[in-house]
């Protein structure tokens, strides 16, 4: 039996996911970016960018711990504590770091909070016409 999505939430914040293709598997690189902060510490912008025929970006931000978590929720759990510790110290020089290729799905991605910022997220704005007199 084939797993049924449709959105549950509107606005802003509303699932991006329209059909049951969408819950397919996709490879995504992650980015690591720190946007502010003190060096020690920073704000950190996580994207996940697929890499295969899927055209999908997901973003989140928070403490460096925050995005780790979050990619160790994801079931394919992939990244492991020598990728991890590679990465933390490319952070710490650069303030940028990448993760290896890893498997999810837009569902996965979602359910643990991230937000897709590919896509127009508002309604299509209404051309308003003058008629002359």
């Amino acid at each position: 039996m084939e797993a049924q999505y449709k959105r549950i939430e509107s606005g802003r914040n509303a699932s991006m996911i329209e059909n049951p293709a969408q819950a397919a598997n996709a490879n995504f690189c992650i980015h690591l970016i720190a946007i502010s902060g003190p060096h020690r510490s920073p704000q950190v912008r996580m994207l996940f960018v697929a890499t295969t025929e899927t055209h999908a970006v997901y973003e989140g931000q928070g403490s460096w711990t925050r995005c780790v978590r979050w990619i160790q929720k994801l079931p394919c759990g992939s990244i492991s504590k020598q990728d991890l510790a590679a990465a933390k110290r490319e952070f710490g020089r650069d303030r940028y770091a990448a993760f290896p290729t890893i498997t999810a799905s837009l569902v996965e991605l979602e359910s643990i909070g991230l937000q897709r910022v590919d896509q127009e997220q508002h309604a299509p704005s209404i051309a308003r016409t003058r008629i002359a007199d």
